[in-house]
């Protein structure tokens, strides 16, 4: 990241590979207006071509919303209160939004994604954090508690999408969180 983005000592990067040729998961990152880094993960129910649309969409409002408030319990609630109202039964939304500080803070949230893999340290092991609420677009009110850690030198953040865990080993069983 250039160092104007007011995180020059942390290194963000992302890795994908579609399962199939219409993706349903998607990442973002940018600088925050108080320097910080926004980060952002997502993935959509809808196998269809709607998947990636709504995927698009909350990435674009997130976008948005970041402008006036980077709370993020509060900014997955507002995504949430919109895409309520909009999507089809039974369609939603899992989605980690978290703001990066130069220091190390994270403040994040999760909606249905995860588990989220913390290692604090350079070669500390990861603990397995649980999504704080339910996937975006469930429940009309949504209450998300967000988490605050320090990551410290070497410290690591890994979210996935629910393709790395529902993929298949060689034997033909299911990933999972393991």
């Amino acid at each position: 990241l250039p160092p104007a983005s007011g995180v020059d000592q942390v290194e963000a990067c992302a890795w994908s590979r579609p399962a199939s040729d219409v993706g349903r998961s998607g990442f973002d990152h940018w600088p925050l207006p108080d320097g910080r880094l926004a980060l952002f993960l997502g993935d959509a129910s809808d196998h269809a071509e709607a998947g990636p649309r709504v995927l698009s969409e909350v990435r674009a409002q997130l976008r948005e919303l970041t402008e006036r408030r980077t709370d993020p319990d509060w900014l997955l609630a507002q995504v949430n209160r919109r895409l309520h109202a909009g999507l089809p039964s039974g369609r939603f939304v899992t989605a980690f939004v978290g703001c990066l500080g130069s220091d190390g803070q994270l403040h994040w949230c999760s909606a249905g994604q995860g588990p989220v893999y913390v290692s604090r340290r350079a070669r500390e092991d990861y603990d397995a954090l649980p999504a704080s609420a339910p996937p975006l677009g469930v429940e009309p009110d949504l209450r998300p508690q967000a988490v605050s850690l320090r990551l410290g030198p070497g410290g690591r953040v890994a979210v996935l999408s629910d393709g790395i865990l529902d993929a298949h080993n060689g034997a033909g069983q299911f990933l999972g969180p393991q």
